[in-house]
């Protein structure tokens, strides 16, 4: 079960994804979702603060980490449609999912 923290950003999903295109990235969302929450990404972030990847503190990818899989989960929503290399939050280049709007 999710944090408050992070249903209430689970609880945008359905605007942002209506204002998004047809076709988008993880990446895409998590950028339009944090621009219009910010509080609330602020908030949900935070909560990631101690997150590590490969013994490198990580807080943006353990939230995204969730939002993504949380993306996933809505099915009525959207479907996955596979993967692309697109930039992420800092503007690095790497793989994510794509999605399409059902």
């Amino acid at each position: 079960m999710p944090s408050p923290e992070v249903s209430a950003l689970l609880d945008r999903y359905p605007a942002v994804i209506a204002g998004l295109g047809d076709q988008f990235s993880s990446h895409d969302f998590i950028l339009v979702l944090a621009q219009q929450n910010q509080a609330l990404y602020i908030r949900a972030l935070n909560m990631y603060a101690g997150a590590l990847y490969r013994g490198t503190p990580a807080p943006f990818r353990a939230l995204h980490a969730v939002l993504a899989h949380h993306l996933k989960a809505t099915r009525r929503l959207v479907r996955q449609t596979g993967t692309a290399s697109s930039p992420d939050i800092f503007g690095e280049s790497c793989s994510c999912a794509t999605w399409q709007k059902v």
